[in-house]
């Protein structure tokens, strides 16, 4: 199995007929897929998962606005 950018650069590939190392911005690379997909641009939304949680995410989810650096110093100065 490819690593994981080159299992979507392979998707990105197979619909737009183009690799995604030939475009030089992310929005290029979105007109190039909204261009495969017959639409003028991507209907990008957010979406939200718990997918983190289930897979082993060591660092609980806030919604406070601290900087999220001194919390990891933390983190990690309690485990050595």
């Amino acid at each position: 199995m490819p690593e994981g950018g080159a299992m979507f650069g392979k998707f990105f590939q197979e619909i737009t007929g183009r690799p995604v190392s030939d475009f030089e911005t992310i929005n290029d690379v979105e007109m190039a897929a909204a261009k495969a997909n017959g639409v003028e641009r991507l209907d990008i939304v957010t979406h939200e998962s718990n997918l983190i949680n289930r897979r082993g995410n060591v660092f609980p989810f806030s919604n406070d606005t601290e900087d999220p650096n001194p919390v990891i110093d933390r983190f990690i100065a309690s485990r050595s």
